[in-house]
């Protein structure tokens, strides 16, 4: 009887649909081992099911969500289910995908490897020189392509465009970096390339195009216009460094030595470099023949791949430092922004404020302070931690004034405030003080009629007098006679 009944319940249990093994992946389409990219789709995957049930995600991680619903069947004969639309809106580390998986009488958990969530690709890139001014000859041309995201970006595309009456001499016009590497906090790759171009006499105005595009999830391209000029329309004064160095450009200057803990003031000209009058780079360790360099945009170049910078934009400005921002404790910028723009626009002053852009691509606003007005402009000085992408705005429609004006008029107020106080004072007390001495002394005045009804009573009158002296020589006379 027992051997039955124990061969009854193993064949229930051998009947009853089970899931084995049940694997939970995590993939996505150009991303690193051991990641996913944020704001990219990406896929959850549960394999190795049996029978029929269904699966449910469990416990996401928190910034992760699916457009198909947390929960899928599965039938017999299905060994795996996916979730297609799965997306992260934050980066995150050591991430997990939990599963809870159920069949007719048999439920079960799984769960899948740690993964990150990381940023995609994000590519800036760069040229030197920046434009071209009557060129003639052999030039060379430099692109630097540099990787912000936190991802490899991946079989990126290099081709250049170039104008008529010029050639490449040496370079390819189409080429494919297999990789460039990204890293944490704007730590990624930069790679190279670079050609030599020939300038013949037949070229006109145009522009040299370079198109940067990556293969992998956040697909972009990158367009860097470069202007090439046969009329001089101004003549560049340049300046030869010391030890006869290069010249520089007029919006590129060059530091000879910078040691640590010391400062080096770095002035530019109005005329090429607009709205910065000066920079202070604080060093943080020794340097030796380092570059600075500032270019100026009133709008965002549609070539970039970041976010407007807040508020109602002045200009842009990107400045380029030849030496890591490791190198660098601090800097100050000093700039100015034209008054009209600011009445135009209804624009308190005071609300000005200078952005970076940070190694995540986010704008950090900088302390800054108004300086002064002059000649038209209200001057400012911003201080940042490194160089990078610049922005200047400030809060549209906020009422324009005058801050230095009100700022002048509040100074002397406490001077002349207190002066008319004691002034009028004496003039209403002094008056009283004067008047109660004549009120006062009137007062004692009556003691001579005092005196005038005394006599009156006690004194003696004429007639008496007269005849006590009569009597006088009698009562003297009757004096002897008794002696």
């Amino acid at each position: 009887m027992r051997l039955i009944t124990f061969a009854a319940l193993l064949l229930a249990i051998l009947t009853i649909p089970g899931v084995y093994a049940a694997t939970v992946t995590v993939s996505q389409s150009g991303a690193d081992p051991g990641t996913v990219m944020k704001g990219r789709y990406f896929t959850i995957t549960v394999s190795g099911l049996s029978g029929s049930g269904t699966v449910s995600l469990i416990n996401l991680p928190s910034g992760i969500s699916v457009e198909e619903g947390t929960t899928k069947s599965f039938s017999s004969g299905t060994s795996s289910v996916s979730w297609t639309t799965a997306i992260a809106s934050q980066t995150l580390t050591g991430q997990k995908i939990q599963v809870s998986i159920s069949t007719t009488g048999s439920p079960t958990t799984a769960e899948s490897d740690a993964f990150d969530i990381v940023l995609p690709p994000s590519l800036e890139a760069s040229v030197t020189p920046t434009s071209f001014s009557d060129p003639s000859g052999d030039k060379s041309l430099q692109l630097t392509i540099k990787n912000w995201g936190e991802t490899t970006a991946r079989d990126v595309v290099v081709a250049i465009s170039l104008p008529s009456g010029v050639t490449i001499k040496s370079g390819s016009a189409s080429q494919v970096i297999s990789t460039i590497l990204g890293g944490t906090g704007g730590s990624g790759e930069s790679k190279g390339v670079s050609w030599t171009l020939s300038f013949s006499s037949s070229v006109t105005n145009s522009s040299i195009n370079i198109s940067i595009t990556p293969s992998n999830a956040d697909a972009k391209s990158v367009s860097i216009p470069i202007t090439v000029t046969t009329t001089t329309t101004i003549t560049t004064p340049t300046t030869t460094t010391g030890g006869g160095g290069p010249s520089e450009k007029p919006n590129i200057k060059e530091i000879p030595k910078l040691l640590t803990g010391k400062s080096y003031l770095v002035v530019f000209d109005e005329k090429y470099v607009p709205d910065i009058a000066s920079i202070e780079i604080f060093a943080s360790r020794d340097q030796f023949y380092t570059t600075i360099s500032v270019d100026t945009y009133q709008e965002k170049p549609n070539w970039v791949v970041f976010d407007d910078a807040p508020g109602k934009i002045y200009r842009y400005f990107r400045i380029k430092y030849s030496k890591p921002n490791t190198y660098i404790e601090k800097a100050k910028i000093a700039f100015k922004l034209n008054i009209t723009w600011l009445k135009v626009n209804d624009i308190d002053p005071s609300t000005v404020v200078m952005y970076r852009l940070s190694d995540t691509k986010e704008w950090e606003k900088l302390p800054t302070t108004p300086e002064k007005a002059e000649g038209g402009y209200i001057y400012y000085t911003a201080e940042t931690p490194g160089f990078s992408w610049f922005a200047v705005s400030a809060q549209e429609k906020s009422g324009f004034r005058d801050i230095f004006a009100e700022a002048d008029g509040v100074k002397p107020e406490p001077t002349p405030a207190p002066t008319p106080e004691p002034e009028e004072k004496p003039v209403v007390t002094l008056p009283p003080v004067e008047t109660k001495p004549p009120v006062t002394t009137p007062k004692p005045k009556p003691t001579p009629k005092v005196e005038e009804k005394k006599p009156e009573k006690k004194g003696i009158c004429g007639p008496t007098l007269v005849a006590v002296i009569a009597a006088l020589p009698v009562f003297l006379g009757r004096g002897r006679l008794r002696n």
